[in-house]
């Protein structure tokens, strides 16, 4: 539809005229998996509104109550419009979202909190451990029961905010060169370019599952921020850019499917 039309405006509206309309129709014939996902909007917000009250405002960064209702609206938006793809890779429907989708979503609730601890360095490790440790559990689930698209892409939306939030922060406290904060948008910014480039170029879903290489290289940059606020920013910086930098090689190397990604990175990282 839209390569038919030339990417021009009238070609965007009806694509999302009917991008809308088969999510309705989605959401008209799974009334259970709708109901889901607004309960844990609730369950999101009763958090939110926890979070503000003692013992947890003692330690998680405060959110602004319009901040964090713009970022549960926003997420809970962005999953409404994509519940057809709450489904395996091979096109079998599921039924409910999984707990390998509730491990991701709290990493995505933790990311605004990631952005605003930058006066505190203890928790800004606590939370980088978190969201580490929440990755490790969403992948162990989803292989458990069996990935779906939306999991896949969902866990790839909460690495990018977790990581750039977390980034963000880490800069603006001095714990991290812009070095390495440039590495990391590059990366982001190369996957996201990426992916749109397949979707609406060539009608094409971006690669497949990422292998355990790139998975590591994908968390490492978050991790390594953790040195740069326990007091070795140099250590940080140098380590948050060489992983961003594997990380996107690695993935570039996939996308052009490269049959030897690992001799492609070692030449990439050694000149």
């Amino acid at each position: 539809m839209l390569r038919a039309g030339g990417y021009r405006p009238r070609a965007w509206a009806r694509f999302l005229a009917a991008s809308f309309e088969c999510a309705e129709r989605t959401r008209a014939a799974r009334p259970a998996l709708v109901a889901q996902l607004d309960r844990w909007l609730a369950a999101w917000l009763a958090l939110g509104a926890a979070a503000r009250l003692r013992p947890l405002s003692d330690a998680l960064p405060a959110v602004p109550p319009a901040g964090e209702l713009a970022w549960a609206a926003g997420v809970h938006a962005m999953l409404r419009w994509h519940l057809g793809m709450v489904e395996g890779v091979a096109g079998e429907r599921r039924d409910r979202l999984s707990a390998a989708d509730a491990a991701t979503l709290a990493r995505l609730w933790i990311a605004p909190r990631l952005r605003r601890a930058d006066r505190d360095p203890r928790t800004f490790i606590a939370l980088v451990a978190l969201c580490a440790a929440g990755d490790v559990l969403d992948g162990a689930l989803a292989r458990r029961a069996g990935p779906t698209r939306l999991g896949r892409d969902l866990d790839t939306l909460a690495d990018a905010c977790a990581g750039a939030f977390a980034c963000a922060a880490a800069l603006r406290a001095g714990w991290i060169g812009r070095r390495a904060a440039a590495a990391v948008a590059a990366r982001y910014g190369l996957g996201l370019t990426e992916a749109l480039w397949r979707y609406f170029a060539h009608c094409q879903r971006p690669a497949g599952s990422q292998s355990a290489l790139a998975r590591a290289l994908g968390g490492a940059p978050l991790i390594a921020l953790a040195a740069g606020a326990a007091g070795r920013p140099r250590l940080a910086t140098r380590a948050v850019a060489s992983a961003a930098l594997a990380a996107a090689v690695l993935e570039a190397s996939r996308a052009a499917g490269s049959p030897r990604p690992l001799r492609s990175l070692t030449r990439s990282l050694v000149g």
